[in-house]
């Protein structure tokens, strides 16, 4: 029988041992190497302004070192600011909450971390879970006030305005008022002010109380004092002239609002606030030679803020130059290539030109920013593949996205109108009729929905349905300004025309159809050639169909006719006369006339 040699057998265990021992150390080495420069290669992808990179490197440097607190407070500090700069989706907004509360849990002691935490809880609804912290952090001031230990430089006010916020949220309006009210030294129960107390310095808690008072303790008189009040306590304080400016504003005295505006302009005339402030109410107020004024001014003052060229654009959008409201954003990308706002603008008014290439190419831009899952993104991409007119691409592509914007209010209502616009192309009526009224359910002023809810029932064959829901519509919106809405009135005249056509001859009254055409003449925003086609289609529905065609061929001679009106001629009398005299036509007209793409058409069916 063999004899086992043991030393041999114990030193090759031992020097197995060893080598183990070496390859986990050297393995544990490098995963500390390693993470260590993804960490700073994160840092210099965040100076380079590309934001996205720098969260996966983060979040990969975190998947090696779970214990670094001081990387965790960095990376959710970040994906909280991107929460802030763009629109952000469910699931990003879940992404920040998560990294902001595994950060608090790993510094529990860092106030101003959890007061972060506390402010984005407000700002997504969490009232209870803010409560909790913000109560946290007044019994730690209380107790370094009370044991005599330095502050540490967190916001005590901002802690209580923010708990008085959580209260309302959580439908607690008396306690919200109370802490409101306590910074102020205003007496809620009695309703007065407390001569021996000394106000706070900030305004927003004069604010947030006559928001209360007014708006959820329906008092309208004490809401109207609290900021009286501000207005004499803090008179040398811009922002609450810009406040009271504000709050006139929203409820519609601007009278009020420019004396304000105009105290705060005093105070501070470039302060960039106050700049916009008068910008917004120089809108408000319809002065766009004022409004472009200002953001002039706000150029040459701060070419590095972003209100700058969304400003400028909304202007140009305004006046309908698209191309000045490209311009104005390009030159805002140029200047700040990281905001996502100027970009989904851009982009946004891309697609309105139909510069569809150009719009992938800024879409792709914010994709390499901010990453593919935002639901803004997404509704940029249905809506070029909507002017593509790839109808059931784009219905994926929104349908897709929806469950992302949850939470998102308007962004939802845009992506439910978009898949209203996918459901009539692709025949889907009863889907479009649904859609309509689930915005309209949210929002039941949205004009888009309910011009949508009544073509779904005109589509599906109900156009007693859909003609009463127009001149509903038609009947809210103000004579002189119906003409300016072609997704009303357009519709409405198709819809009442054919109420008259489908009766008996000597039946038919005419009478509101000659009333709205007669209202589109007398309108400036409908041009003498859609008033033309308009005049010889319902001639043409009357039965006046000699007359149709003699007002379109007057139409057709003149040098500068459309091709929709030389189009709309050839067909008509096409219809009525026959192949030879429509040839005929086509023959008499400029080659680049007859060679339009709008003829081509035509002359196949010739």
């Amino acid at each position: 029988m063999k004899r086992v040699n043991l030393k041999l057998l114990i030193g090759v265990l031992v020097g197995i041992l060893i080598l183990a021992g070496g390859v986990f150390g050297l393995h544990r080495y490098q995963l500390a190497r390693n993470a260590g420069g993804l960490a700073k290669l994160a840092r210099q992808r965040l100076k380079e302004g590309n934001t996205q990179e720098a969260l996966n490197l983060f979040g990969r440097y975190l998947g090696m070192r779970p214990e670094d607190t001081e990387v965790q407070r960095e990376y959710a500090e970040l994906v909280l600011e991107q929460t802030a700069t763009s629109k952000a989706s469910q699931a990003e907004l879940q992404r920040a909450y998560n990294s902001l509360e595994e950060a608090v849990r790993r510094n529990p002691d860092d106030d101003a971390l959890r007061l972060k935490l506390a402010d984005f809880q407000v700002r997504v609804g969490r009232f209870s879970d803010a409560r909790e912290h913000l109560e946290t952090l007044r019994s730690r001031i209380g107790e370094r006030v009370a044991t005599g230990v330095e502050d540490e430089g967190v916001d005590g006010v901002k802690i209580q305005l923010l708990l008085s916020r959580a209260f309302a949220g959580e439908g607690d309006f008396e306690s919200s008022a109370r802490l409101a009210a306590d910074l102020i030294g205003y007496d809620v129960q009695q309703r007065v002010f407390d001569p021996d107390r000394r106000p706070v310095d900030d305004t927003n808690a004069y604010v947030l109380l006559a928001s209360i008072l007014e708006e959820r303790l329906e008092d309208q008189a004490a809401a109207a004092a609290v900021l009286d009040e501000m207005s004499k306590r803090r008179s040398g304080d811009p922002m609450a002239w810009l406040a009271l400016a504000r709050w006139h504003r929203q409820r519609g005295d601007l009278e009020a609002a420019t004396q304000d505006t105009a105290k705060a302009r005093e105070l501070a005339p470039d302060d960039s606030n106050v700049i916009w402030g008068s910008f917004e109410l120089a809108l408000a107020k319809g002065d766009l030679a004022e409004a472009q004024s200002i953001a002039s001014r706000a150029r040459d003052l701060f070419p590095a803020d972003e209100r700058v060229y969304r400003g400028l654009a909304a202007l140009a959008l305004q006046q309908n130059d698209l191309a000045a409201a490209e311009k104005a954003l390009r030159d805002g990308v140029g200047e700040l290539p990281g905001k996502a706002s100027l970009l989904l603008m851009l982009a946004d008014t891309l697609l309105q030109q139909g510069k569809l290439d150009d719009t992938d190419g800024v879409v792709k831009q914010i994709e390499e920013l901010y990453g593919t899952v935002s639901p803004a993104v997404g509704l940029l991409q249905g809506r070029v593949l909507i002017a593509r007119r790839r109808w059931p691409e784009a219905r994926r592509k929104l349908d897709e996205i929806r469950p992302l914007a949850v939470g998102l209010d308007d962004l939802t209502r845009q992506i439910d109108l978009c898949l209203g616009q996918c459901y009539e192309h692709l025949g889907e009526f009863d889907e479009q009729l649904d859609v309509s009224r689930r915005i309209l359910v949210d929002d039941p002023t949205s004009l888009a929905a309910r011009v949508a809810q009544a073509s779904a029932l005109a589509s599906a064959g109900r156009s007693a349905e859909a003609l009463a829901e127009l001149e509903a519509i038609a009947e809210a919106i103000p004579a002189d300004k119906l003409p300016s809405v072609p997704q009303v009135w357009y519709p409405l005249m198709q819809l009442r025309v054919g109420e008259q056509a489908t009766k008996p001859v000597g039946e038919r009254d005419w009478s509101r159809v000659d009333d709205l055409l007669s209202r589109l003449e007398e309108s400036t925003t409908v041009s003498e050639s859609q008033i033309t086609l308009l005049r010889a289609d319902i001639l043409s529905r009357k039965g006046e169909t000699e007359a149709a065609v003699d007002l379109l061929e007057r139409a057709a001679r003149t040098g500068d006719a459309e091709p929709a009106i030389l189009s709309s001629y050839v067909l008509l009398v096409l219809r009525e006369r026959g192949p030879e005299a429509a040839r005929e036509i086509i023959a008499g007209l400029p080659s680049e006339k007859a060679d339009h793409p709008a003829l081509l058409g035509v002359r196949v069916q010739v």
